[in-house]
């Protein structure tokens, strides 16, 4: 984790973002979220090798959550196996 004018979150390669870990991820997203007013949070997907549709649910529900607080998330660096999830 990174701060420098928002928040920038990083993933070790070879990370697997999944069912296993997403109500977690989503907490912990929510934490870092919630040090701010108005959250920018910046998530950086190249070490993510698989992110599943339930980890996308929970990134969207986040989303709404940063712009409704006058926020933003940003996603960068996606792997294109990566990406197709976002499809």
């Amino acid at each position: 984790v990174e701060e420098c004018g928002g928040v920038a979150v990083r993933f070790a390669p070879g990370t697997v973002l999944s069912g296993a870990n997403s109500e977690r991820l989503a907490a912990e997203l929510a934490a870092l979220a919630a040090r701010e007013p108005r959250p920018h949070l910046r998530i950086d997907l190249a070490g993510v090798n698989l992110l599943t549709s339930l980890v996308l649910a929970k990134l969207i529900a986040l989303n709404s959550e940063l712009r409704a607080a006058g926020g933003r998330l940003t996603i960068a660096n996606a792997e294109p196996v990566v990406r197709e999830v976002f499809k």
